[in-house]
């Protein structure tokens, strides 16, 4: 997992806005965050909201558009949406996109991996 710290001011303003898509592999760490945006985006990402490095909320599909906050926050990822093994990206979409909801709840399985890659970039952080 290939994972950018967005520390500078124009990383930060910036953050995924200039991409196309993003692999499943990727993801944007913003430390000292608590609130994100996804305006002027191309694609849909996977938000989770972190507090001293462990999960407090983890919205699997945001799409464009939208604007996500956690009070209790001090650091936030971005990552691909989360698809399932053999979904391919157009069915992922189409089954979000047809939702009325902004965003789904996490089930335990998702937040053990999404905490598993946080826990990783961590530890090779320090």
């Amino acid at each position: 997992m290939r994972i950018t710290s967005a520390i500078s001011f124009y990383q930060r303003l910036m953050g995924l806005l200039n991409r196309k898509d993003l692999s499943q592999d990727e993801g944007m760490y913003f430390p000292h965050c608590n609130a994100v945006h996804t305006c002027f985006m191309r694609f849909p990402i996977m938000v989770v909201f972190c507090r001293s490095g462990k999960v407090v909320q983890c919205h699997p599909y945001v799409k464009p558009w939208r604007f996500l906050r956690c009070a209790t926050a001090d650091s936030v990822f971005e990552f691909a949406v989360y698809r399932k093994a053999g979904d391919s990206k157009r069915q992922t979409d189409r089954e979000h996109f047809s939702s009325r909801q902004i965003v789904e709840p996490m089930s335990f399985q998702l937040y053990q991996e999404v905490q598993v890659i946080i826990d990783g970039f961590f530890l090779v952080s320090e």
